[in-house]
């Protein structure tokens, strides 16, 4: 995954990972003003010749330890 940020095409330009940052959400910005999680975050590697940050996706997760997310009003 990329890191975020506003600059097309790659969306990039956003903060890139420090130490601790490992095991922070993932997520994805809504159309609504909402937020969509997308991961755990695990620390960076370099990839096809640019750093990029690397995320284990929630799915992934979800299937590794048999889960189900549940959704709730706040």
């Amino acid at each position: 995954m990329d890191r975020g940020g506003r600059n097309d095409p790659c969306w990039c330009d956003g903060k890139f990972t420090t130490p601790g940052d490992s095991g922070a959400p993932v997520y994805v910005e809504g159309q609504y003003g909402d937020a969509w999680i997308a991961g755990i975050h695990n620390g960076s590697a370099w990839i096809d010749g640019k750093d990029r940050m690397v995320n284990t996706r929630a799915w992934s997760i979800l299937e590794q330890t048999n889960s189900n997310l549940v959704f709730g009003d706040s």
